[in-house]
């Protein structure tokens, strides 16, 4: 999916309470007030339920994103999409993710509205 893809899948979350998971793990969660990709980022402006501060929550550009219902768009960072099936450059990978504390690689983040 292009940037330009995403941000238009992005759009149908504004001002709606959404929730940011990893498997059963929630990592954020409220109002998504405005995004924007910047590099290889995207930026999230959130109002908290609890507090009705803002906050920003940024995460990497995904490898690939897929709306799975009107309601749920799956960010993809399973290292699978950039190895296309050659086996050197899987091993190089799996080597450096062994190595990298990121709570992304190799997962999949879900964007809920709720």
């Amino acid at each position: 999916m292009s940037p330009a893809q995403l941000e238009d899948q992005l759009k149908d979350f504004l001002q709606r309470d959404v929730s940011f998971r990893v498997k059963a793990k929630t990592l954020k969660k409220g109002r998504l007030i405005l995004f924007n990709v910047v590099d290889f980022y995207i930026i999230f402006t959130i109002e908290t339920a609890f507090s009705n501060k803002r906050q920003t929550y940024e995460i990497p550009f995904p490898f690939m994103a897929q709306r799975k219902s009107p309601d749920l768009l799956l960010l993809d960072y399973k290292l699978e999409h950039i190895y296309n099936n050659n086996v050197e450059m899987k091993m190089i990978l799996k080597r450096q993710a062994a190595e990298c504390k990121s709570k992304y690689l190799d997962a999949e983040v879900f964007l809920e509205a709720y």
